[in-house]
């Protein structure tokens, strides 16, 4: 699971397949309005929840795109992948959706021509195939 400590950390992946680099971005999660303090007749209005901090370039590890072998062989998550609430902030962003979009389906062609579960893919050889095609794997 891809956590915020990978993003902030910038932590090495030794299976990365992709860059993300947008900052930690949660929306709010509610709107009030309450009476400010000093004006106790004057309204004001609340965004309860928001957070953005920002982050290195960090790598997302080919194994958040995998499930557990005992759940599903021969499934890519790129869009859904394993990531806690406050990575997905991150990472939910279209630019890193393409390029573990682009993981996702060099892996999931390597595994049919390999006839092997996506479990088993050849990392090495999918980050030598992504980088073949241009995608940064390192700064």
């Amino acid at each position: 699971m891809l956590r915020e400590q990978d993003l902030v950390e910038a932590r090495p992946q030794p299976d990365t397949v992709a860059l993300g680099s947008y900052n930690i971005d949660l929306r709010e999660i509610e709107r009030t309005w309450r009476y400010l303090p000093e004006h106790e007749r004057t309204p004001a209005v609340f965004n309860e929840g928001y957070l953005s901090v920002a982050v290195p370039p960090y790598p997302i590890p080919y194994c958040s795109l995998v499930p557990r072998r005992e759940d599903a062989e021969n499934l890519l998550v790129p869009l859904c992948l394993s990531a806690s609430h406050v990575a997905f902030g991150s990472v939910r962003m279209e630019p890193t959706l393409m390029l573990l979009g682009h993981a996702a389906g060099v892996a999931a062609a390597q595994a049919a021509r390999r006839d092997v579960a996506v479990q088993d893919v050849d990392v090495t050889a999918l980050q030598c195939d992504l980088r073949n095609a241009g995608q940064v794997l390192a700064l």
